[in-house]
């Protein structure tokens, strides 16, 4: 059975200790004059700005070696609604809820351009890439042309994800956490 070409983001699953996910996320904003959509599973980082309030302000983070990432988006709502939506529009502020912790463990579709990931490749470090989106799901997924063990890729790849609906090769599904993270002061380490 082929792996569908189905890209999602980072989808949380497990707690830093192995836990089943809790979804405790932190909250953070998007501001309105940001022109960048930010959807369900995106990649954020924190601008450096905040609200008159305090909160922090995120953007969809760049891919590629070298950018930080802050955490991945998991809840929107414009400021003042009670009802969270599932992205965030361009050019709107907007509360955006964030899984910030360093430790949780992702699931992430590879993109194989130039060749699948080989299984023997876990514990290497890859950077993301965004798709096309549409719809609320973010279209961000492993870019596997860039494995290797230098510090400031995105991602820590931890082993295939275990799933009847997964198998090696084209469009994987792999286990990641965050490895060039803001959250943690010199948290990247290098892959092996």
């Amino acid at each position: 059975m082929a792996n569908a070409n189905a890209p999602f983001g980072l989808r949380p699953v497990r707690g830093a200790y192995s836990q089943p996910y809790s979804d405790a996320a932190t909250v953070y904003s998007a501001a309105a004059a940001d022109a960048t959509v930010i959807r369900y599973g995106d990649p954020v980082t924190v601008t450096g700005a905040a609200r008159a309030d305090g909160t922090a302000i995120v953007t969809r983070s760049t891919a590629g070696t070298g950018n930080a990432i802050t955490g991945v988006a998991v809840g929107f709502r414009p400021y003042g609604a009670t009802e969270w939506l599932g992205y965030r529009p361009a050019s709107t502020d907007y509360e955006v809820l964030v899984e910030d912790n360093p430790l949780i463990e992702f699931e992430m579709m590879e993109d194989s351009d130039g060749g699948a990931l080989s299984v023997d490749q876990a514990g290497a470090n890859v950077s993301i890439i965004f798709g096309t989106a549409t719809g609320n799901r973010s279209a961000a997924m492993i870019d596997s042309s860039t494995v290797g063990t230098t510090v400031g890729l995105q991602l820590r790849l931890l082993g295939l994800a275990k799933r009847v609906d997964n198998e090696p090769g084209v469009n994987a599904v792999w286990r990641v956490r965050l490895n060039n993270v803001t959250t943690t002061p010199n948290g990247a380490s290098t892959g092996i």
